[in-house]
C-alpha cells in the first residue's frame, strides 16, 4: 500500500513533509530564475567598449567651451558614468521658431552653440533581440533618449544620436 494507517508514504515519509519540501524547492527555483534573468550588471558581467554619440542642440556657448577631450560624462539623475569624451564639436545652435508667415524655421540663437560629443566608455551592449539599448552602471539608454549630462565643468541637455560596440 502507498500510504499506511499512520499517513506515511511507503511507511517512511509523511505526506505533509513531502509537500513542504516541494514548496521549498519551488521557492528556490523561482528565486534562482529571478536572479539569473535580472538586468542588473554584476561584477561578473562582461563589459563592452561602447562609443556613444550625443547631440545637444542648444547650449550656452560658455558651457560648450568647457567640455574637453578626456572629460568624464555622467548622467547625474541616474548617477551613471557614460564614459570619457573623445571628440567635441561646437557648431551653430539649432533653435526652432515660426517666421512672420507662421512657418516653422530653424535658426541659430546668439550666445548658444550645438555640441556634438563622441564618448567612449564601458557598458553592456544589448543585441536588440532579447534586450535593447545599452546599459551603463545599471541604467538603460536608447537612441533618441533625452538625458541631462555633466561633462567637465559644464552641464548639458542632449540626446543620444548613435551608439556602437567597439571591436
Amino acid at each position: 500500500m502507498l500510504i499506511d494507517n499512520r499517513g506515511k508514504l511507503f511507511g517512511k515519509v509523511n505526506i505533509i513533509d513531502i509537500l513542504i519540501i516541494l514548496i521549498l524547492i519551488a521557492g528556490i527555483a523561482m528565486a534562482g530564475l529571478k536572479f539569473f534573468k535580472s538586468k542588473t550588471v554584476t561584477p561578473f558581467t562582461r563589459l563592452d567598449d561602447i562609443r556613444t554619440e550625443i547631440f545637444c542642440e542648444e547650449v550656452p556657448e560658455y558651457a560648450g567651451k568647457e567640455i574637453k577631450p578626456g572629460d568624464v560624462i555622467k548622467d547625474p539623475i541616474k548617477n551613471a558614468e557614460i564614459g570619457h569624451v573623445k571628440d567635441v564639436k561646437l557648431k551653430d545652435s539649432v533653435s526652432y521658431g515660426t517666421d512672420s508667415s507662421g512657418k516653422w524655421v530653424v535658426s541659430p540663437k546668439p550666445g548658444y552653440v550645438s555640441v556634438y560629443l563622441v564618448v567612449e566608455g564601458k557598458g553592456v551592449y544589448n543585441d536588440g533581440k532579447a534586450k535593447s539599448g545599452i546599459t551603463f552602471d545599471n541604467s538603460e539608454y536608447w537612441i533618441g533618449r533625452q538625458i541631462e549630462l555633466r561633462a567637465g565643468n559644464g552641464a548639458l541637455l542632449g540626446r543620444i544620436s548613435k551608439f556602437s560596440k567597439l571591436d
